[in-house]
């Protein structure tokens, strides 16, 4: 009986990952120290799925700057790895300051002027046929409400307020807002996708997180986990962490669900 039951729960996360465009999957913005090419954004999908007309947005959150595109990275030409992820961070394509899974796709993330991810209030868009450009600013009187969406459709979005509470310089765009409850004071540092959650646009999916040393650990707060904080660490090309119990066992196709302990 417990084998039908791991069978069932295969199948129905095999149909789940075919039935799912790419999504975001987990956002590193504010490494311990100087920000540099640490910082990274994780893209979930089905291996070998084709990410041509897609293009990865950056909205800036924070004051009279609210609205405007920071980071407008097109997708086209890529597609998701072998392993089920595509990782893009800041020169990548040249080295990487992590170990990825081999059959990851890596990229640049090609953010100019600036190379680093925001760090205050922001929101991250994952768009379809989007024929906006970098400094536009699509919130033109900095309301909370997109006035100009360049796009044909949303594919998922996820974004959060730089303070815990959220004042009208602190705007997240599309209502996917994580929570930061239970954060120091400043910025979430990143986050991560559940790893059943694939549903667009959902803030419930994700985990809020502080990170507390250079080897990617961090803790996960409570407003997204029941109990006290738990340590563990970001997973850049491989499954996320915290997990089902069940994850572990799990290989759907070609793709290894390998967790990734301390």
């Amino acid at each position: 009986m417990q084998k039908s039951l791991i069978l069932a729960g295969v199948t129905s996360l095999a149909l789940a990952l075919a039935a799912n465009a790419a999504v975001i999957n987990e956002v590193y913005v504010n490494p311990p120290g100087t920000d540099d090419a640490r910082e990274y954004i994780e893209l979930r999908g089905t291996p070998g799925e084709l990410l041509d007309g897609l293009t990865l947005l950056e909205i800036e959150g924070d004051g009279t700057g609210a609205g405007v595109i920071d980071l407008a990275r097109s997708l086209n030409g890529l597609a998701i790895g072998s392993t089920g992820y595509l990782v893009l961070g800041n020169n990548w394509e040249t080295s990487t300051p992590y170990s990825i899974p081999t059959g990851t796709t890596i990229a640049n993330l090609n953010r100019t002027p600036t190379a680093t991810i925001e760090n205050g209030s922001v929101t991250f868009i994952l768009a379809r046929d989007f024929t906006g450009a970098l400094t536009n600013d699509l919130d033109t009187n900095n309301d909370g409400t997109l006035d100009v969406t360049p796009w044909s459709a949303v594919v998922d979005n996820i974004g959060w307020a730089e303070d815990s509470v959220v004042t009208a310089s602190d705007i997240v765009y599309l209502g996917a807002a994580i929570g930061n409850a239970g954060i120091p004071p400043g910025t979430i540092d990143a986050a991560s996708r559940s790893f059943t959650d694939l549903t667009p646009g959902s803030a419930g999916a994700w985990f809020n997180s502080d990170i507390i040393d250079d080897d990617l650990d961090l803790i996960y707060f409570p407003d997204r986990l029941s109990g006290t904080p738990t340590t563990d660490r970001l997973t850049p090309g491989s499954a996320n962490v915290p997990e089902p119990t069940s994850a572990a066992l799990l290989a759907v196709g070609s793709i290894l669900l390998r967790r990734r302990r301390a």
